[in-house]
């Protein structure tokens, strides 16, 4: 799991493995403050391709937070849940740290 670019400025992409291709993917990208208070709430629902989230398929994030303003420069966290349709398959990755240069 990662985000590229980390740091960014603009917009950056979380990527991930997984192993649910084939199946309907419900995926959540949680972006919280270096204290824990969430800011941004990512989601894509879809048929996952392939084992991989990444490159043509990324959750795309501009660094904005969940009313649309731009965060502060800064470090920050995230993790990403997923689960396949029916909940058979559920999980969520340890937390990660990004960093904004805005």
């Amino acid at each position: 799991m990662l985000n590229y670019p980390n740091p960014f400025v603009d917009a950056t992409c979380f990527q991930f493995e997984h192993t649910a291709a084939g199946q309907f993917v419900e995926v959540q990208v949680d972006v919280y403050t270096s204290s824990g208070r969430r800011v941004r709430s990512l989601r894509f629902d879809g048929l996952a391709e392939g084992n991989r989230f990444g490159n043509t398929n990324c959750i795309a994030w501009d660094g904005t937070d969940d009313f649309g303003q731009e965060l502060a420069r800064g470090v920050y966290l995230y993790r990403i849940s997923m689960r396949t349709e029916g909940g058979t398959r559920s999980g969520s990755s340890d937390f990660e740290r990004l960093v904004v240069l805005k």
